[in-house]
């Protein structure tokens, strides 16, 4: 269900320019897609998972990731829907330790007022994380790992954002701070992994917008 909502969002935002032939709809130079690199850093309470860069024993430590994230909505509208996948940690993971660790999201932002050159952008965001791997007792070494599990659960945030606008150009910055909390529990797992995750992410994100046609 978690899932559903977006992708039925991005269906009815993609088919708005061919319906808007008809007439029934803003003009076509109205709609909006930006794409952006998201690159993250921060840190995190974990009492579920296993740290890759914590000795073993320690609930949370470092975060990092670096996402793909598609905007997509109508230009001078109150809200944008933003989906975001990460790429980093889950091809990282998976090649170097044998785990998934994947968390996509989706955000509803808001303009807010400008401060000079630049523009607050804010909004809830709602993703699903999804786990499979050690509990934060593991360590790296296959003689000290413990046993894998799978784990999921909602993954709740915000996002409080500085945007750098460019007057007529498509390349635009954002910077932001983004606080989440995650609830985890095992499933199928003889030991009922349950815990909560708490971080916190600040985020550059390289924006490249486009609006149909160009104008």
């Amino acid at each position: 269900m978690l899932l559903r909502t977006p992708l039925a969002l991005v269906t009815l935002l993609l088919a708005l320019p061919a319906a808007a032939r008809g007439g029934d709809l803003p003009p076509l130079e109205t709609r909006l897609l930006a794409w952006s690199i998201d690159v993250s850093a921060g840190g995190r309470f974990d009492d579920v998972r296993m740290c890759v860069a914590s000795a073993a024993g320690t609930r949370g430590g470092l975060a990092a990731d670096v996402a793909l994230t598609l905007e997509l909505g109508q230009r001078d509208a109150p809200a944008v829907l933003t989906l975001s996948v990460p790429l980093m940690r889950p091809l990282l993971f998976g090649a170097a330790f044998r785990m998934l660790q994947l968390e996509p999201e989706a955000m509803l932002l808001f303009p807010g007022p400008r401060l000079g050159p630049l523009a607050l952008r804010w909004g809830p965001s709602l993703g699903l994380s999804l786990h499979y791997g050690p509990d934060f007792r593991s360590g790296l070494g296959d003689d000290e790992r413990g046993d894998d599990f799978f784990a999921l659960g909602p993954r709740l945030g915000a996002f409080f954002g500085l945007h750098l606008p460019r007057p007529h150009g498509a390349f635009d910055m954002v910077f932001a701070l983004r606080p989440y909390v995650t609830p985890l529990w095992g499933v199928g797992d003889a030991a009922n992994h349950a815990g909560v995750v708490i971080g916190a992410l600040a985020t550059v994100r390289f924006r490249f917008a486009r609006v149909w046609p160009a104008t």
